[in-house]
């Protein structure tokens, strides 16, 4: 269990130790400063409140998230539809989870901010002030 920015308990897989580093698809460094906390598919409402505004770039996300192209080649006709299947299957961890690392807040953060992924870096800024992600960009 790990422990949310409003002092919540939070189910899912942490991480030893105080700090986290990993690196992203493009070879990054990434860095959290608290315990980690894997996101799972009782995330998903809140993951999917997060991320709504980016609706329109679902696809893009879910390539940022590391979810391949047979699991987002369907029509763009649905947009909200479509991110919130895209999230269920990042959260199920259908992807190489070695190479992109485990769904957090973080892995989000990035995905949203990136311009060939969310590109939304206002919201990713937010997403990181309300789970006190310091560094993720």
């Amino acid at each position: 269990e790990g422990t949310t920015s409003e002092g919540t308990t939070s189910e899912g897989t942490t991480s030893e130790g105080t700090t986290s580093e990993g690196t992203t698809s493009e070879g990054a460094a990434c860095v959290s400063t608290k315990e980690e906390v894997s996101l799972d598919e009782e995330d998903l409402v809140d993951v999917l409140e997060e991320v709504i505004d980016v609706a329109a770039n679902w696809n893009q996300l879910g390539l940022k998230l590391g979810l391949g192209l047979p699991t987002l080649e369907i029509e763009n006709n649905k947009p909200k539809e479509f991110l919130r299947n895209m999230l269920k299957e990042w959260l199920r961890r259908n992807y190489d989870e070695k190479k992109y690392g485990i769904p957090s807040w973080t892995m989000l953060c990035k995905a949203v901010g990136s311009p060939d992924g969310g590109n939304n870096k206002a919201l990713a800024v937010k997403i990181a002030k309300k789970y006190n992600i310091s560094e993720w960009n």
